[in-house]
């Protein structure tokens, strides 16, 4: 096809509300904007195949609905935003005042419709933090009970840590990622957000951790990974990708989660979570973690965000058992 025709089709599967659009489809395309409908026109007229999206189907996890996931490429996630600890009533109604058209989604939280300035209504990181629904459902694999230490050894940009700080206030913290300077942006975020860090490092997992001397209660791992499960926002990363990374990717993951693991007490937790959709990531790093060291599972999860509009996102909270 010439390019303007394929653009025309793009447009046509991807916009939500056509009717802005005018004259920009000619008069015998299907006026809908029903999604399934338009698919259905496009395979019929055109040979498009909505299953030929996403090229990596032998590679999934066995839970995902292959056409759902095919199907929410077409579609742009929402933005999710997490309220802190004893905010809620605060923040819906700053919220209501403001016009934002949002949605609860349970107690904390909060799905904003299209691209509005929350900056502008709300103090992000201390009020709310942006984060995606299912970034927020991994605290439901948290562990109940006294937890006294907590390191968060890929802190990234500090979402976890925000949300463990909530979910246990009392606890220590200590934060690792490789980068210096995604520690430097996540102290900003922690100093907005209120939060109090005991020590930072920098530290290459993939070596002997020699810089920290004390065991946590709970190790929280947001291992590198594809990034499969948030393609639907960026859905260049997908044709980018090749298969053959996942093999590193998954000796990555492995080695991290063998070399963090010294540092966990004895009955302590280690929450082990990626963005991936693909076995190799997930639930094949937690068969060779059973087989290779003391540890039994304590909650596992997939949390499918195909037909949520939100990432998928996967994690597994570990116990040491000696």
């Amino acid at each position: 096809m010439e390019t303007d025709e394929k653009l025309r089709i793009a447009v046509y599967l991807c916009t939500e509300d056509l009717s802005p659009l005018g004259n920009y489809f000619p008069e015998n395309w299907a006026k809908t904007n029903a999604l399934d409908e338009k698919i259905q026109y496009v395979e019929t007229q055109y040979g498009f195949r909505l299953e030929e999206i996403f090229p990596f189907r032998e590679l999934l996890m066995p839970d995902i609905d292959f056409l759902e996931l095919n199907k929410s490429f077409l579609k742009q996630p929402d933005v999710f935003l997490r309220i802190r600890l004893r905010r809620q009533a605060a923040v819906t109604e700053a919220l209501r005042k403001s016009n934002i058209d949002f949605s609860k989604e349970g107690e904390n939280a909060v799905r904003i419709k299209g691209r509005v300035a929350v900056d502008q209504v709300l103090q992000v990181n201390k009020d709310v933090v942006v984060q995606d629904l299912h970034s927020q459902a991994i605290a439901t694999l948290l562990p109940d009970g006294n937890i006294g230490s907590i390191w968060d050894c890929c802190a990234a940009s500090g979402g976890k840590t925000l949300l463990v700080r909530d979910q246990y206030p009392k606890a220590r913290i200590v934060v690792s990622d490789v980068r210096e300077s995604m520690l430097q942006n996540h102290k900003k975020r922690m100093q907005e957000a209120g939060v109090n860090v005991q020590q930072y490092r920098v530290l290459d997992l993939t070596k002997p951790v020699e810089d920290l001397k004390q065991k946590f209660d709970l190790i929280i791992c947001d291992a590198p990974c594809s990034g499969a499960g948030t393609w639907a926002r960026t859905p260049e990363e997908m044709s980018f990708f090749e298969k053959d990374a996942l093999t590193p990717l998954h000796q990555l993951q492995l080695t991290i989660v063998q070399r963090i693991f010294g540092l966990l007490k004895e009955n302590g937790y280690l929450l082990y979570i990626t963005c991936s959709l693909f076995s190799e990531e997930d639930d094949w790093i937690i068969q060779q973690l059973v087989e290779k060291l003391p540890v039994s599972i304590e909650k596992q999860q997939l949390f499918i965000g195909t037909d949520k509009r939100a990432d998928t996102m996967f994690g597994c909270l570990l116990k040491r058992t000696e």
